[in-house]
Parts: C-alpha cells; sequence; structure tokens
C-alpha cells in the first residue's frame, strides 16, 4: 500500500493543475466576454447621447421647447434646448401658474382642451393662446405617455412653440384677401403654377373681360413675359417685379408694370402669388411730354440748352468734322424790355424772335435757346468764320426789323459771339465758353455786333474779372473818392458843383468811370455806389453852406436807383444827418434809366420834386432820347451831351438844332 501512495499523489497534484488551467481559462474567458459587453455599454450610452443631442438640436433648430406634466406633482416642466453644450434652460411651474400666463380671451379653449386629454377623453393636446403679458401666440402640443387603469392620464409629455410670425403671416393673407376684394387697381390671384384663380373687378375692367373670362388662363398668356417660375426676374424668390410689359387681350396691347408677391403654400394647392397690375397709358403719355419738355423750350419750341449742348458734343464726337461754327446770339437791352412791357408780352415778343431767327439761318444749320434772351446757332460741319459771320448778321437782321407790340413799333438789336471748332476749342465745354467770351466782347463794345473769339478778349476777360473783384472789395472798404467838379455858365460864373467819383488802384493806376461804373451796374454794386455819391454830395452841400457858398450839388442817379423803392428815404436821410435841405441837391438822371417803367419812373420824379430836390435830365440827345420825356416828366433843367454841341461853332445845321432844343425846353419852363 505504501508503496503505491507516491502515484496516487502524483495523480492528485495533475488534476488539480488541470483544474486550475480550466478555471484560469474560463476565468479569462469572462473577462474578455465582460470587457467586450462593457464595450457596447458604452458605446450603447454613446450613441443614446448622441441621438438625444440631435433631438435636442432638432428642437431647438425648430424653435421648439420640450414640456412634461405628470399628475403626482401637477407641475409642468418645460425644457428649451441649447444651442451648445450648454445645460438647457429649465422652468417648473404649476398648472395654476400655466393657466394665469394665458390670455383671458384664450383661457376657455385651453382649459376644455387640456381637461378632454387629462379625462381620456382625447388622446392629443393640440391648442394656440396668447400670454398674458408678451403677447406672444404659443402653440402647445402633447400626448398622455402613461394612464391610469381608468384611462386618466398620469403623465403628458409634448412640445410647446413660439407661432407668434405663424400668427402674423395668417393675419396677413387674411388682411391681403380683404385688400384684393376692395382693391381700385388691378389684381390677380394666381397659383404656384401661373394659372389666374382669380380677378379683381378693376382687372375685369381693365382687360375689358369679364372676371370668369379671366379665371382659368395662364398669367404669361395674359402678359407675356411674367413667368412665375423665372428666377431671372428682377426679383427675391417671393417678389417678382415685370416693368412695361403689355397685357395682351383681345387684340390689344396695354402697356403695364406686374408685381408678384408671394403669400405661401397652403394644404390644397401650393403657393399663391397676388399680382398686382399698373396700367401704364397715363404714364407714357405724361413721359412723352416730360421728354419732350427734356429737349425743347416751351416757350419758342427750340431746342433747350441740354438738348443743343448734347448735338453739339455728338457732332464733335463723331470725328469726322473738319471744323464746325457756333454762334451765341443775345438780344440786347431785352431786360428793360421785359421790365417796361411784362413777362406775358416780353415771352411773345421772345417766341417771335426765335422764329425769326429760325427761318433766316442757312439750311443745315441749328437753333436752341440757350437760356433767358440768349440762343445758341451750331453751323454746318466744315462751315468756317465767314460763314457764320454772315448768318450772324442775317440773324442780326431778323431781330432788328420792327416788332409791333399794342399799336406801337418796337425796334430790337442783337449781339453775337462767334467760335469755331477746333481752333477755338477742340471740345463742346471749351468752344462754348470762347463764343461766350466773345459774345461779352461784343456786348461792351457797343452791341449791335458780332465778335470773332481771339486769345485777347480772354485777356480782356481776365483783366474784367479782376476789376469787378477789386471794384467789389472796394465798395466794401469805401475805398472811392469824391471831388467837386465847379458848373459855370456861359458868362463862366460858378453856379454850382458836381460831385465825381474817382478810383484808384495799385495794379491799374486810377481806372476811369466809364470802365467801372458799367461793371457795377452789371454786377449788383451800383447802388452801393449810389449811396456814397449821396453822402458825398450831402456832406459837400453842408461843407459850402458852411462857408456861405449857396450853390447846388448835383449827383448822378443811376437806373437802378430809380427802381429802389428806398431811394427817397436814403436821401432824406443823408440830408438829416448833414443838416441839408434838399433845395441844395440837385439829382441828374440819364435818359437810359428811363425806359423802364415811365409811368412808374414819373411818380418817383414827382415825389422828389415836392420833396424840394431839382430835377436834372442828363445826357439828352444820345442813347434812347425822346421829346416825350421832355413833355412827360418833371424836370427843371436839361443837360445836353457834349456830342451833341460838339459842332456847335462850326456847323450851321448843329447850331439851329441846338437853338431849337434851347427855345423848345425855355418854352417848357426848362433850364439848360
Amino acid at each position: 500500500m505504501s508503496a503505491q501512495r507516491p502515484e496516487s499523489t502524483l495523480s492528485e497534484v495533475l488534476a488539480l493543475e488541470r483544474r486550475l488551467t480550466r478555471e484560469r481559462a474560463a476565468r479569462k474567458a469572462a473577462e474578455v466576454l465582460l470587457e467586450e459587453k462593457s464595450r457596447a455599454l458604452y458605446e450603447a450610452v454613446q450613441t443614446a447621447r448622441r441621438a438625444t443631442r440631435k433631438l435636442e438640436l432638432t428642437l431647438w433648430a425648430s424653435g421648439e421647447a420640450i414640456w412634461e406634466w405628470d399628475l403626482e406633482s401637477d407641475e409642468l416642466r418645460f425644457t428649451t434646448p441649447a444651442k451648445s453644450d450648454e445645460a438647457p434652460e429649465v422652468e417648473c411651474i404649476s398648472a395654476l401658474d400655466y393657466l394665469a400666463r394665458i390670455h383671458p380671451e384664450d383661457i376657455e379653449g385651453v382649459n376644455l382642451a387640456w381637461r378632454l386629454l387629462v379625462s381620456g377623453a382625447s388622446s392629443e393636446y393640440d391648442v394656440q393662446f396668447r400670454e398674458r403679458v408678451s403677447g406672444r401666440w404659443l402653440r402647445v402640443r402633447g400626448r398622455a405617455t402613461e394612464r391610469a387603469p381608468g384611462g386618466a392620464a398620469v403623465r403628458v409629455l409634448g412640445t410647446a412653440k413660439d407661432v407668434t410670425g405663424l400668427r402674423r403671416k395668417d393675419e396677413t393673407l387674411r388682411l391681403l384677401g380683404l385688400a384684393f376684394a376692395n382693391a381700385t387697381e388691378p389684381l390677380l390671384l394666381c397659383s404656384a403654377e401661373g394659372t389666374v384663380l382669380e380677378a379683381n373687378h378693376a382687372m375685369g375692367a381693365l382687360a375689358g373681360m369679364a372676371l370668369a373670362s379671366l379665371s382659368g388662363r395662364a398669367l404669361v398668356e395674359l402678359i407675356p413675359g411674367t413667368d412665375l417660375s423665372d428666377d431671372d426676374a428682377r426679383s427675391s424668390p417671393d417678389l417678382k417685379q415685370w416693368a412695361d410689359v403689355s397685357l395682351a387681350v383681345d387684340g390689344r396691347q396695354i402697356p403695364v408694370d406686374a408685381i408678384a408677391t408671394r403669400l405661401g403654400a397652403d394644404d390644397v394647392g401650393g403657393a399663391r402669388w397676388i399680382v398686382s397690375i399698373r396700367d401704364l397709358r397715363e404714364a407714357k403719355r405724361i413721359e412723352s411730354e416730360v421728354t419732350t419738355l427734356a429737349r425743347f423750350d416751351r416757350l419758342t419750341g427750340l431746342l433747350n440748352r441740354h438738348a443743343i449742348q448734347q448735338q453739339l458734343d455728338e457732332s464733335i464726337k463723331a470725328g469726322d468734322v473738319l471744323t464746325l461754327p457756333i454762334l451765341l446770339v443775345n438780344i440786347d437791352g431785352f431786360r428793360a424790355v421785359n421790365d417796361s412791357v411784362g413777362a406775358r408780352e416780353a415771352d411773345g415778343l421772345l417766341a417771335t424772335l426765335a422764329e425769326r431767327i429760325a427761318r433766316s439761318l442757312p439750311e443745315g444749320w441749328r437753333l436752341g435757346r440757350w437760356g433767358g434772351d440768349e440762343f445758341i446757332v451750331i453751323g454746318k460741319a466744315g462751315e468756317d468764320v465767314r460763314c457764320a459771320q454772315q448768318a450772324g448778321n442775317v440773324a442780326m437782321a431778323a431781330v432788328a426789323e420792327p416788332l409791333v407790340m399794342e399799336g406801337a413799333s418796337l425796334s430790337l438789336t442783337a449781339s453775337a459771339g462767334i467760335a469755331v471748332y477746333p481752333d477755338d476749342g477742340d471740345h463742346a465745354e471749351a468752344l462754348l465758353h470762347s463764343a461766350g467770351v466773345a459774345l461779352r466782347a461784343a456786348k461792351r463794345e457797343g452791341r449791335a455786333r458780332i465778335e470773332c473769339y481771339n486769345a485777347r478778349l480772354e485777356e480782356d476777360g481776365l483783366r474784367r474779372l479782376t476789376l469787378v473783384n477789386l471794384l467789389r472789395r472796394a465798395c466794401d472798404a469805401e475805398e472811392f473818392q469824391f471831388v467837386a467838379q465847379p458848373r459855370v455858365d456861359a458868362q463862366r460864373r460858378a453856379v454850382g458843383h458836381e460831385v465825381l467819383i474817382r478810383w484808384q488802384t495799385l495794379q491799374w493806376g486810377f481806372v476811369s468811370p466809364a470802365v467801372f461804373i458799367p461793371l457795377a451796374e452789371e454786377n449788383g454794386m451800383i447802388d452801393r455806389i449810389g449811396r456814397l455819391a449821396i453822402r458825398a454830395a450831402a456832406k459837400l452841400a453842408a461843407d459850402l453852406r458852411d462857408r456861405g457858398i449857396d450853390e447846388a450839388v448835383s449827383v448822378n442817379l443811376a437806373a437802378r436807383q430809380l427802381r429802389d423803392t428806398t431811394l427817397i428815404d436814403q436821401l432824406l436821410a443823408e440830408l438829416h444827418a448833414h443838416d441839408v435841405s434838399p433845395r441844395m441837391i440837385e439829382l441828374e438822371v440819364t435818359e437810359s434809366g428811363l425806359i423802364n417803367d415811365i409811368d412808374a419812373t414819373k411818380r418817383l420824379l414827382d415825389a422828389l420834386r415836392a420833396e424840394g430836390f431839382t430835377l436834372a435830365l442828363d445826357d439828352f440827345g444820345t442813347g434812347y432820347s425822346s421829346l416825350s420825356y421832355l413833355e412827360s416828366l418833371p424836370f427843371d433843367k436839361v443837360k445836353l451831351d457834349r456830342s451833341f454841341i460838339r459842332a456847335v461853332n462850326v456847323e450851321d445845321r448843329s447850331r439851329r438844332l441846338v437853338r431849337g432844343v434851347v427855345d423848345l425846353c425855355a418854352a417848357l419852363g426848362m433850364g439848360v
């Protein structure tokens, strides 16, 4: 027995080792299985989390919140998902607080739907209501996820969404329906495919068709080019516009604008479109008139400034023009005519003159109104300055033909400035500038003449501009000097003094009044110079009086001063300031200042004479000399122009003429 025991022990050991090996293998297999199960469980959890997050994002994107209710707590728990990984917003409120948030007008419907769900009478809860405070519209939907044996809800789960925007769209559609029914403009209601579903009465009236005849027709057939599916239209996906298309009905083409507004989709026929139609016939008529007015002068019917300048520019840019003359023509003294006869009569005269000038021009020459009393003539391509001078002379002759106005004959003159492309300007603006320079030179040289552009005129214009600026500065600083020139009679006895103005500049020394007085008149400075001259006359009269000299002081009044309603007040104020009587002042008026409004001038002169001023007609015998002035106006004396008496000592004819004027003035009680 003892001899066999070691073998038995070994066998037991081996069996034990095999048993341990099997246990280790089983344990290893269990560990592997556990690891696999753990991994699978982890992945399932992650998948569930991703699904939950995806659901949360979906709810966030749709603007919906999750809510739940349970019977035990009788609370509503609202969970608003967040876009990021942040925790969602959670709000818990009691059922009573929930009801308190609802607008009083909506609470009854909400209560009824809730009772039906909780009692089991309804499987769904779907209500819309307004919040009492914010006024927002909410849509709350839900289902019972757990019910008691009797069917009563124990737990409810659902979503809530702000539908204020949707409600507003619904209201918009309702208002559109009312607008459609009552609109005075033509309207069509079309399907998404562009089929006319309805038309209002205004549309029927425009088309001249019964409303039933319009229904069922394709919009694109009624108004070709209005394809609602066309993405190239000048529009957005919800708004399409078509300008200047035609409504085609019964062979007629009616010009219209169309605007299609997408109303959105419904549950039956998809999107709807409201198409508004605007009848363009009246607008087209007005546009035609406006186009005419934009290109043509209403008074004369000629091309206006913009249109004629455009034609000039196009003619030059054509490239095949070697020479091209233009003329600027101005009616001399027309402003005085306008002031004298009134705007309506003056316009009639201007239209007559325009017609005359147009008829006088050579064939191929174009006439336009440049503005006011100024016209522009574009010559024929290839013509030179000689041809322009001939055309200008003919035009001036046409202007000079007598005009009959209210039974009286009126003669006018014109001045013209000529410039020729390309010598006087290589583009329209430069050419027009040169013609303007030439015209102003013609006016300065005495009017009723033609001047051709040259560089010297430009220099004269620059000097003139410089003088104007210096003159304005002199007016501001009162830099003028006034001197007293004695007046003597035939026996060389002093009978008075005349105030004369002098102006000295650093650049040109003394400038003649014959130069700067016309500049002052043209640029609105003569009133200020006139006031300074009146002050100088009053001061001189006071000085003479203080020295015991009883002689009158004469001062000139410009034409513009005669139109100043404050002239008498100015005179009296200066005389009062120097304690001078009006009888010591003699006011000289030139004939050119009398032609604007003879009646108004007479009233002014009568008033001046009534104040005690002496009145003299200056430079009689030149310009607009008229014996009617001597008869109708209250002058005390007449001053003959120097040129009128220059030959009195050598020509018998001149002596007789001067003697006749002197005798006439004496017969009228006027001194000479």
